[in-house]
């Protein structure tokens, strides 16, 4: 495609992103996908999520995909001691989520709800929840310091907060992604972090002066940030946005002015969800007492299905010359997502019936159907963030070629 010149009119920049991402949610959408709005009226939402999604839009207007995003990180932590298993590999119950919105569109108060899941459960002992501005990965993994034992100086381990966190919610995470503030290493902690427990690759490191550090952590992350575009191009190589499911919204006026009719419409009839999120905290407290232990997942029944939808997302990627070396991959990584948040829908569905260590649940297409609903979201979302983020890298390319052939603009 042939990219707008840095002098374009912004409108017409964004009509022409616009125009190019077109037919990827084309591409995507096939005659089985009638979901509109991420309500798809074959496949109700299930109880407790309806109920967890009025919570949700008590507090943060409008934001149903946020809702379901948010639902599987908590549900994620419930479930991640389960194995999805896949031929010699295996996948774990989390999922990990990033929020990406402009200043005031709810997308903090959306995530603390997500919090209150969890904080606000029976669990004994309590989620351990870890709300982050900035991290350094000492302070992930741990450190060391000396400390005095009768009278003599010994070196002793600190333990870092991946050593018993359930949930890390970094608020305002965008300094991470900037050309300034990332931390190579860093990211690489939070990849590690996200690979499946159990796994060679879930296993952190580190050699300190005098302490050997070793950590497996267990905790999902969450994280919101201001949209932004200046991302180095070596953040999307180095796997975090293929491990982490993107969610990203850009509020036209219209949708702020609904977002503003519905906030009078909760404050002139007083609405409140307190009894939709206690629903929903008894709920997933009852899912992780459920699941405490690992249960066998058939998956023979959706990878069809899933296999499917990955073709979709295959070959959409590779109709865009810009974005295909990003989303490529992204497309496997989202096919993983597609099994996971599958098994999440089949444990709801199926935690009445009666448990058999001999017996494995049998996740059902209808689950696979409600998965795609969000996976295919995040891939939607997405790809038109990549999209602008690869424009705004060919539009600095140019602008460089320019000021060094022609030197700076008078």
């Amino acid at each position: 495609m042939t990219w707008p010149d840095e002098w374009m009119d912004p409108v017409e920049q964004k009509r022409e992103i616009a125009a190019a991402v077109d037919w990827f949610k084309e591409a995507l959408t096939s005659k089985d996908d009638v979901a509109q709005d991420l309500v798809d009226p074959r496949l109700p939402l299930l109880p407790p999520v309806a109920d967890w999604c009025k919570a949700v839009d008590n507090a943060s207007w409008n934001n149903r995909d946020w809702a379901l995003g948010l639902w599987h990180v908590a549900l994620g932590q419930t479930l991640r001691d389960q194995r999805i298993v896949i031929g010699d590999r295996w996948l774990d119950g989390r999922f990990h989520l990033l929020i990406l919105a402009e200043s005031s569109s709810g997308k903090t108060l959306a995530a603390d709800q997500a919090r209150h899941l969890l904080e606000r459960s029976p669990r004994d002992p309590p989620y351990d929840v870890r709300p982050i501005l900035e991290a350094t990965t000492a302070a992930l993994i741990g450190s060391s310091e000396i400390r005095k034992v009768k009278g003599a100086s010994v070196m002793e381990k600190v333990p870092g907060m991946l050593e018993s966190a359930d949930l890390l919610h970094w608020d305002e995470a965008e300094a991470m992604f900037t050309e300034t503030g990332y931390n190579v290493n860093l990211l690489r902690v939070l990849n590690q972090t996200m690979n499946p427990i159990g796994s060679p690759g879930n296993v952190i490191g580190k050699e300190l002066k005098g302490v050997s550090v070793k950590v497996r952590p267990k905790c999902s992350l969450l994280m919101t940030a201001v949209d932004f575009l200046e991302i180095p191009e070596e953040i999307f190589r180095c796997g975090f946005y293929q491990r982490i499911g993107v969610m990203r919204k850009v509020l036209s006026i219209e949708q702020r002015l609904k977002n503003a009719r519905r906030e009078k419409e909760v404050i002139d009839k007083g609405t409140t969800a307190i009894e939709q999120l206690g629903r929903a905290i008894e709920y997933v407290e009852r899912m992780r007492q459920t699941y405490a232990y690992p249960v066998k997942w058939d998956l023979h029944r959706i990878t069809g299905y899933v296999y499917g939808k990955f073709t979709q997302m295959i070959k959409a990627a590779q109709k865009n010359e810009q974005v295909r070396p990003y989303l490529v991959d992204f497309a496997e990584r989202y096919k993983d997502k597609l099994f996971i948040l599958s098994v999440h829908n089949c444990a709801m569905r199926t935690i009445d019936e009666p448990l058999d260590p001999t017996k494995p649940r049998i996740v059902e297409p209808e689950d696979a159907g409600r998965a795609w609903i969000v996976v295919k979201t995040c891939m939607e979302q997405f790809f038109y963030y990549a999209t602008e983020i690869s424009y705004n890298w060919e539009h600095l390319h140019r602008k460089n070629i320019r000021h060094r052939t022609l030197g700076p603009t008078p």
